[in-house]
């Protein structure tokens, strides 16, 4: 499980513990800011056996911290 609904169901929150999540320009595939649209790479980070590095999940999508 990558991320999970709460009780307010206003945004999805993100398993930080478990995976590294990196927003990228979808053309340039290079890194953009927060808040800006982007697709998602997921790196997990508990892993035993091979790893999915920079796996993209082709979802464009915006992150919001806080």
């Amino acid at each position: 499980m990558i991320a999970c609904d709460c009780h307010i169901r206003s945004r999805i929150h993100m398993m930080e513990n478990a995976h590294f999540l990196e927003l990228v320009d979808p053309g340039t595939h290079r890194l953009i800011a927060e808040e800006e649209r982007g697709s998602i790479y997921i790196s997990c980070l508990h892993k035993y056996a091979a790893p999915v590095i920079h796996f993209n999940v082709n979802d464009i999508s915006t992150f919001t911290v806080g």
